[in-house]
């Protein structure tokens, strides 16, 4: 089959694929139809993460450093989190996945990421209270 009827087959068919609907349950609340519809647990956390954490892997010697290194309140976002009693440390699973120490390295002089969250929270974070610059500090000393 020639790439030009594959195309409109694809064209004819998005209609029919398009129009899938996600049953949305009212009496959840906004977190949970979220953590339903997009398997949003732990195991998706660690993906997510690790989707964060091979940016910084692959990163070029040139490149700029991804923008959410400079959110200190990068752990605030709990649709990762297990469930909101288990809050879960997002910053430490990226900086655990980080295997490149030249991309470690230069981090730690980034003076950006010695920042810490001054944002108020209800729960219990693990690492809040450190910034990036630490935990990449220790994720250097474990090497």
């Amino acid at each position: 089959m020639n790439k030009k009827n594959y195309l409109l087959g694809i064209i004819y068919l998005i209609p029919f694929f398009g129009n899938a609907q996600i049953k949305i349950d009212s009496s959840k609340s906004f977190l949970d139809t979220a953590r339903t519809v997009y398997l949003s647990n732990e195991l998706n956390a660690k993906f997510q993460m690790k989707i964060y954490s091979d940016s910084l892997n692959n990163l070029k010697e040139n490149a700029p450093l991804p923008k959410f290194l400079f959110n200190p309140c990068f752990d605030n976002q709990p649709i990762y989190w297990k469930n909101l009693h288990t809050p879960i440390s997002l910053r430490s699973l990226v900086i655990n996945e980080v295997h490149n120490k030249k991309v470690l390295l230069r981090m730690s002089k980034e003076k950006r990421l010695r920042n810490i969250c001054k944002e108020k929270s209800s729960f219990i974070i693990p690492y809040s209270e450190k910034s990036y610059y630490i935990l990449i500090q220790e994720k250097l000393q474990k090497k």
